[in-house]
This record gives structure tokens, sequence and C-alpha cells, in this order.
């Protein structure tokens, strides 16, 4: 059986048994995350552009053992149930058709060459207004839970329903699976790292400015920290001078460089953005007492945030909240 095999090299973390989802899947935008009455059906998240139609499910009934990956009897009956869930749905007039055209297994590789494989069947429906619409499915096992994708879009040219789930699920294996891991850094460079952030902090017009190069370099190509840029953790961004390309690259190497130390103090790779925003903090403040009176309202309101002990309220402010919804099937 063919593997598609999708290179990634971070990904994002979140408490134990939870899947920290980024704002966007590739092309695809977050929407409304649902979570469901019945707890074993858990929830599901909406991400989609236009045509581009995607419903991700994370669930899982309360003391069954589902190992990751795609090789489990258990994952292997939910995908047979999941393709005779759309075989029901024809059944029941909701579709006129229904076929499926391709079975395949890919493999996402993650963190610290971690791999997860998930089960991918593909085909085409006809809705009920006579429309062909292709339809991707893919179910794999993930830390004690089912993880299912159903996706759809029209029969659109250049091959886009394909070319935009790849974007997805390379996405998937940067930003998803495998949280939590143990870094793999050796002392030497993480002394380099946090001498680049203290010179970066105190002076990052002069001295810090050059080391930045080296850290972008560093958080883009270690397989071993992982910095997500959020909207929820980017708002300072907001008022930000862009016409001053200098500063504009310390505070966002500030961000990255302020979560990255921590992931190295801590040896876990676990997004620290509350630690970015800090970094933030102490290069605004540098910069300000080289540009008196040249106060930026985004920024400031940031430091208020943080001068309260309340950074993880910031970040929260930012977040969609989710929606409860009654019991349905996955």
């Amino acid at each position: 059986m063919k593997k598609i095999i999708i290179l990634a090299f971070m990904c994002v973390t979140a408490a134990a048994g939870a899947l920290d989802f980024p704002e966007a899947l590739g092309f695809l935008p977050r929407g409304e995350k649902t979570v469901y009455d019945q707890k074993e059906l858990g929830y599901s998240i909406r991400f989609e552009r236009e045509a581009f139609k995607m419903q991700v499910y994370v669930y899982g009934p309360e003391g069954m053992e589902i190992p990751d990956g795609a090789e489990s009897p258990e994952v292997k009956a939910e995908m047979e149930s999941a393709e005779q869930q759309i075989q029901m749905m024809v059944e029941r007039g909701l579709y006129k058709s229904a076929e499926f055209l391709r079975r395949d297994t890919i493999t996402l590789r993650c963190l610290s060459d971690k791999t997860l494989t998930l089960l991918y069947t593909s085909g085409k429906i006809e809705n009920a207004e006579g429309q062909t619409l292709l339809i991707s499915i893919l179910v794999t096992g993930y830390n004690n839970q089912f993880f299912k994708i159903r996706y759809n879009t029209p029969d659109l040219p250049d091959n886009a329903h394909e070319k935009v789930l790849e974007t997805v699920l390379t996405t998937l294996g940067k930003m998803v699976f495998y949280q939590n891991a143990a870094t793999n850094v050796d002392e030497g460079t993480k002394e380099t790292i946090f001498r680049a952030m203290e010179a970066l902090e105190t002076d990052p017009l002069g001295e810090g400015r050059f080391h930045i190069p080296a850290l972008k370099e560093f958080v883009n190509s270690s397989p071993d920290v992982i910095v997500v840029f959020r909207d929820s953790t980017l708002r300072w961004m907001r008022d930000a001078p862009k016409d001053e390309p200098i500063f504009m690259d310390a505070l966002y190497a500030a961000f990255a460089g302020g979560n990255t130390r921590a992931q190295l103090e801590n040896n876990i790779c676990r997004d620290e953005p509350v630690e970015g925003l800090k970094s933030v903090v102490k290069v605004y403040e540098a910069w300000l007492k080289n540009n008196e009176g040249k106060n930026i309202p985004s920024l400031d309101e940031l430091v208020q945030f943080a001068n309260d002990g309340k950074l993880e309220e910031y970040i929260q402010a930012g977040i969609p909240k989710a929606s409860v919804a009654p019991s349905a099937t996955n």
C-alpha cells in the first residue's frame, strides 16, 4: 500500500489528553468548536473556506484503549463505521449516491522522528441537489482517542481538493500531534540562546540585533522547540511601527526567543507564549528608553497585562469560544 510521507518538524502542545489546534489548518481557518453533551462523543471543530469544508472530530468511549496510529483493530473498525455512515446517509436520502474510490495509509512525520499513521479513504458523493462532491475521510488513534477528519469540496480543477488536504496534513504534523516531547539540545547551544536573549532584551537595536538571525535560524530549524504565532498572542502588533523594520524584527525575535528559552530551560517542547510575551515587554521597554514619548498603544496594553500578572487572560481574550451541542453521531 502506498504511503504518503508528510515531513514536519514542529508540534504545538496542550495539556495531556487534549489537542491544541492552530487558528488555521493550512488553507482552512478554524471555525466553531462544538462540545457534545455525551462525553464519549468528545468535540469537533470546523475548518472551512468558501467551498472547502472540513470537520475534525476528537472522541472515544471511556475505558477503551485506542493505540496511536492506524494499525489497530479499533481504528480500522472506526474507519469502516465512518464509511458506513456515509452509505446510511444515501439510504436516508440525504445523498443520492456515494462511492469510495481509494483507500490508503498516510504517514505524518513529527517531532524527533516520531510518526503517526492515518487511514485514508476518498471518493465521490452526489448530494440531494445533484451536485457531485469529492469526499475524504481520515481516521487514526492518538492519545487514547479517535481522531477523525471528514472533508468535502466540489469537484474542482487542478486537483484542488488534494492540494488543500495536503496543507492540512502538513499543519497537523507540524502543529498538533506529539506534544510535550523532551528536548534534546546540548548545553552549549542552550547557553548561546540564553546569551542572545539577554542581549536582545537589554539592547534590542544595538548588540541584540546581531543575535536575531541566529535566533531565527534555531527556532525555524530545530526539531526540539515550537513557537506558534497566533492572532491571540500577536495582538500587540496592531499599532507596532511598520516603518521601523529593525524594531519590528526585534519584537518578533523576542516573542520567539523568550518562548524558546523557556522550553530549553524546562527541557520540554511546549509552546510558551506567556514567556514570549514577557520578552516582548522587555524589548519594548528597552526601546522606550531611547524613544521617550513614542509609546505604542497596543504594546502599552500588553505591558499593563504583564504588570498585572494577567498575560494568560490577554491570550485567552483572543481565542474563539466553544459551543455546546446535543448528542450527535460522529
